[in-house]
């Protein structure tokens, strides 16, 4: 219900509006765009909120844009594979370890060995964030390999293998602040931090035209689309613009 109730709030107050505005001119290519929505902000929504947000927010604003509803759930799906560890400012971590291990009798097993409790949490946090940190490096590329394979009118993996130097950069602009806040500063901000410093870099690339391909890639015109990758909801730019105008700053503090 948190979900709905934060979408449907950015909806109303506009910010969804001007975050999608946005995010439309940083690059027309749909590999690019996925990566940016997708990847950049979703992984800064699951760090913020988590419980499924991105999907609730970022498949919308894909659909908006042009993606079919089923290209714009996977992406919003795939993503989560990396930040949701520690989404929801690190949720998982802190009520989850805390709360559903026997947290005595493992401290009484640590204390003989001179460990407390807090470093073994964040043993887990380090651990967690270095291996998530390893597959989610190569997590952009493989969403947009599945865009082109799945949903383009070529199906082509080779399609999706033509961003991977934009991919790797992506991927890495978030894994890199994402371990590192892991490892020094415990579980709270990995995903967090870590999606608020790819947006600020990816984008600001892909606006400069940085590693992007020089062909752009769309989709098949609409009309040709199967009807499963549709479903019975039709998402409108217009159903997403709230009537009251907003900076950027607000409509980002509102997420």
């Amino acid at each position: 219900m948190a979900q709905f109730f934060l979408l449907n709030m950015l909806k109303h107050t506009g910010a969804i509006g001007v975050i999608r505005e946005g995010f439309m001119h940083v690059s027309p290519d749909r590999r690019v765009q996925a990566i940016v929505i997708a990847w950049c902000f979703g992984t800064f929504i699951e760090g913020a909120s988590g419980f499924g947000t991105p999907a609730a927010i970022a498949a919308p604003l894909l659909v908006a844009i042009g993606f079919p509803a089923l290209a714009a759930v996977l992406m919003g799906m795939m993503i989560q594979s990396t930040p949701v560890s520690f989404g929801a400012v690190g949720t998982p971590i802190i009520i989850g370890v805390n709360k559903g291990l026997d947290t005595t009798a493992i401290s009484e097993q640590l204390a003989t060995q001179g460990w407390t409790w807090e470093q073994y949490l964040q043993l887990i946090t380090t651990n967690v964030s270095i291996i998530h940190a390893i597959v989610g490096t190569v997590m952009p590329l493989f969403m947009v390999m599945m865009l082109t394979r799945f949903f383009g009118k070529n199906k082509s993996w080779k399609e999706g293998l033509e961003v991977l130097p934009f991919a790797i950069f992506a991927g890495l602009a978030f894994t890199v602040p994402y371990a590192l806040t892991g490892v020094f500063l415990g579980p709270e901000f990995p995903s967090l931090l870590g999606g608020l410093v790819s947006i600020a870099i990816v984008v600001t690339a892909a606006k400069k035209g940085v590693l992007v391909p020089k062909t752009q890639w769309d989709f098949a015109n609409k009309e040709t689309w199967p009807k499963q990758w549709l479903g019975n909801l039709e998402i409108k730019a217009e159903n997403i613009s709230g009537s009251r105008s907003m900076s950027i700053v607000v409509a980002w503090v509102l997420t």
